[in-house]
């Protein structure tokens, strides 16, 4: 369950090193990606068992670094309920249906941030948030209450108590990352 370490070549994408590194297109192949997709550091992937059509979701949790050793990798599949739940609508709706507990919760999840995201993504410039519970800032600030400036970066207006406004930062995962919604 730890982090492994090779030497992925300049220029080989992800998709790439992990078709290798799982030995998809070998004669001995047990499974082929049908879908994959990057989501910031973690890549995603619908991945087909040949000899059962079976398609279920690999998330794997990825680093760079400088040297030989220079790409790093954790690898699980939905069964182990990552906590990793972006994996993008159109790679969840390849996978063949499951009964298990955590890749069933974690499907939702996945189906949940999607949502989230994209309500964010909607929201126009102005448009008043709260969030469930308050970020703090320095000076013993806390604040629930947010406008969107611009929603992809995360940058925000915030609503301090005493009518005192400033902008600030949520992070680009922000719509995932907090329970909110539109006031």
């Amino acid at each position: 369950m730890g982090w492994d370490w090779s030497n992925r070549k300049p220029g080989m994408t992800t998709r790439a090193y992990f078709e290798r590194e799982f030995g998809h297109g070998t004669p001995e192949a047990k499974t082929e990606f049908v879908g994959t997709a990057m989501v910031g550091a973690t890549f995603y992937a619908a991945v087909r068992e040949l000899a059962t059509g079976k398609v279920f979701a690999l998330v794997c949790l990825t680093q760079r670094q400088r040297g030989y050793f220079n790409f790093g990798y954790k690898s699980m599949d939905e069964n182990m309920g990552p906590n990793e739940a972006e994996m993008p609508p159109k790679l969840l709706d390849m996978l063949t249906p499951t009964d298990h507990e955590y890749a069933t919760e974690w499907r939702y999840q996945c189906r949940l941030n999607a949502e989230k995201k994209a309500l964010a993504a909607a929201a126009p410039y102005g448009t008043h948030i709260r969030l469930s519970r308050p970020v703090k800032f320095s000076g013993k600030l806390f604040v629930t209450d947010f406008l969107i400036h611009n929603a992809k970066a995360g940058r925000m207006v915030a609503l301090a108590p005493l009518g005192r406004k400033f902008q600030c930062g949520l992070g680009a995962d922000w719509a995932t990352r907090y329970n909110w919604k539109k006031v």
